[in-house]
């Protein structure tokens, strides 16, 4: 449950492909001052390593949004085997706010569309250790995916802001990307506390990927 207190009243939206650093990137827009909300998810915890009353987060200024990510939303205990349990606590109330979808169908009604690409190969290597599954998908078709979307959601609409995220992919954020994505938006330059923001996303990602190696490692060697 999100109860807003205040949003921009143009109406925001983020598309990206699985893998596609899309729900960080909404992440990192609405640090502006202008999204200010607090929200509690509905759905049972199924993690001990994240307790029920972490679930609460308060967007309201830069000290509680930078704490929210610290201590719950990338905190030290995220990691592969909660990433996207995680994410999806607030992912659809986020919607009420600015919303974030992969297939572009939603997005058409919306008046600022940031559309997101991403090399096939970081997609994977970046979603993998996350969802093993890949949604059904072999490593080979999942990569085509990427491609196809690459290629075909970006260009439905001219009006859509294309832009590639594998820059992302580093522990400081890129500032032409930030400055690219809040002026697309018309937001606020709050640059050093999404720098912040993205050092603790990055950390949670290498750490996840280390978990992840090592947590498979040590079952197959139980196994043999």
């Amino acid at each position: 449950m999100i109860d807003v207190k205040n949003s921009s009243a143009l109406k925001c939206g983020v598309c990206a492909p699985i893998g596609g650093f899309g729900n960080h990137v909404r992440w990192l827009a609405l640090l502006d001052p202008v999204f200010q909300f607090e929200a509690t998810p509905l759905a049972e915890p199924r993690f001990k390593k994240i307790s029920d009353s972490s679930r609460h987060i308060k967007f309201l200024d830069t000290d509680s949004k930078l704490d929210s990510f610290c201590t719950q939303i990338y905190s030290s205990k995220r990691s592969w085997d909660n990433w996207l349990w995680m994410e999806f606590l607030y992912r659809e109330d986020l919607d009420e706010v600015l919303l974030f979808e992969h297939r572009g169908s939603q997005i058409d009604g919306i008046d600022k569309n940031l559309v997101l690409t991403i090399n096939p190969e970081l997609a994977l290597r970046s979603y993998f250790k996350l969802n093993s599954n890949l949604n059904h998908c072999t490593p080979e078709i999942f990569k085509q995916q990427t491609t196809q979307f690459n290629l075909g959601v970006g260009s439905k609409n001219p009006e859509n802001k294309i832009m590639n995220v594998d820059c992302l992919y580093q522990s400081t954020l890129d500032r032409t990307f930030y400055n690219n994505m809040i002026e697309w938006f018309e937001l606020s330059d709050c640059y050093d506390l999404a720098n912040q923001v993205h050092g603790l996303w990055f950390a949670a990602h290498q750490r996840a990927e280390q978990e992840f190696v090592e947590y498979t490692n040590n079952l197959y060697k139980r196994i043999k």
